[in-house]
C-alpha cells in the first residue's frame, strides 16, 4: 500500500519537463539571462566595484560633509572621509571647516565649499 501512495506522488512530478518552454509552465520568458556577467565599457575598472580612474579633465571634486568638533577635523570629498593629510584623487587635504575643506595637488591649493540646497 506505501508503494502505491508514493507512485502517486512521483506522477504529477513526471510531467513536468525543466526543458519546457515558459509558456507551456505559465511563466514569462526572460528578455536576458540574469546570470550572465554584464559587458563591461571600455575605460572602466575591471575590479568590481572600483570606480575608474578619472582623466586629468573629469577630476571632479565634492565636498559633502565637514565634522568640526574639538580636534576632530573630518570632511567628506566624493564619498570619501578624509582627516588632513589624507588623500583623494592625488590631492591632500590640508585643512576643514565649517562647511568648508582646502585641499593641495602640485602647490595649488583648492577650496572647496558645501552647496546649500534650495
Amino acid at each position: 500500500m506505501k508503494y502505491v501512495v508514493l507512485l502517486l506522488c512521483w506522477v504529477p512530478l513526471l510531467s513536468f519537463s525543466p526543458t519546457a518552454p515558459a509558456a507551456e509552465i505559465g511563466g514569462a520568458e526572460l528578455e536576458r539571462n540574469p546570470f550572465a556577467r554584464p559587458q563591461v565599457p571600455h575605460g572602466v575598472a575591471s575590479v568590481a566595484g572600483a570606480p575608474a580612474a578619472p582623466s586629468v579633465e573629469e577630476e571632479v571634486l565634492e565636498l559633502r560633509a565637514t565634522l568640526v568638533s574639538g580636534s576632530e577635523h573630518l570632511a567628506n570629498v566624493n564619498g570619501l572621509i578624509l582627516a588632513p593629510g589624507e588623500k583623494v584623487l592625488g590631492y591632500r587635504l590640508l585643512r576643514v571647516g565649517e562647511g568648508e575643506a582646502v585641499l593641495v595637488k602640485n602647490g595649488k591649493e583648492v577650496l572647496l565649499t558645501m552647496h546649500e540646497e534650495k
